[in-house]
């Protein structure tokens, strides 16, 4: 990289950021950047002014707008403890109110022990299974994938305007990194079998698949 301006230490933070998603990227001053965004045709959003000088530019429209997966990995694994904690709190609720309603029994025709136990016993089952996917998504290991790459479970893919990432066992979640909404779709889900063994410049329907890592 090189360029107009003192690179502080925020633009270099970004530079390295955008280098791990695969872009090229440099600096450019000022009085540059006009004339590098008109013969380059950049989108507007994906120039990124951190300082009135110099401008980080990268070489590919969708390069600069990648979440980074790792990124994408650790807001499921924030989700899915978020919801875990709730469910916990509310498994202790019903555990307690089975009890309760255990000793406070009115009678033969008194169901609430039974209804809590129901309840407390699928709150039990959904924790261990939060606590399965959990266990899962920590130990998954990122799978880079390139233009030439098929797409397959763990590609992060954009297609028309969205980005979709191919996750078993993660299907229906939604998560955001930066500006960027990623949804999460499992390959046996209609979406995900559609996908599979496509490439960038393949079409779903109507939509193009214009990038994949």
């Amino acid at each position: 990289m090189g360029g107009g301006g003192c690179v502080n230490y925020v633009l270099m933070q970004q530079a390295l950021e955008f280098i791990m998603r695969g872009a090229e990227v440099r600096v450019v001053g000022i009085d540059s950047y006009e004339e590098e965004a008109d013969k380059q045709n950049w989108p507007e959003d994906i120039n990124h002014e951190l300082a009135r000088d110099p401008y980080i530019v990268c070489n590919s429209e969708f390069m600069c707008m990648r979440p980074l997966k790792e990124d994408i990995y650790k807001s499921i694994l924030k989700q899915l403890e978020e919801q875990l904690n709730v469910l916990a709190k509310a498994l202790s609720i019903a555990t307690d109110a089975t009890t309760h309603a255990d000793a406070k029994s009115e009678g033969k025709y008194d169901t609430r022990a039974i209804e809590s136990g129901y309840l407390a016993g699928a709150q039990a089952q959904r924790v261990k299974e939060l606590q399965g996917k959990i266990a899962a998504i920590k130990q998954m290991k990122v799978r880079t994938f390139t233009d030439d790459d098929a797409v397959a479970p763990g590609a992060v893919v954009r297609v028309g305007g969205s980005w979709l990432m191919i996750l078993p066992s993660f299907g229906g979640i939604e998560v955001t990194v930066g500006e960027q909404r990623i949804q999460i779709i499992a390959p046996h889900a209609d979406r995900g079998r559609e996908l599979l063994g496509l490439y960038v410049g393949d079409f779903v329907d109507d939509d193009e698949i214009t990038d994949i890592f």
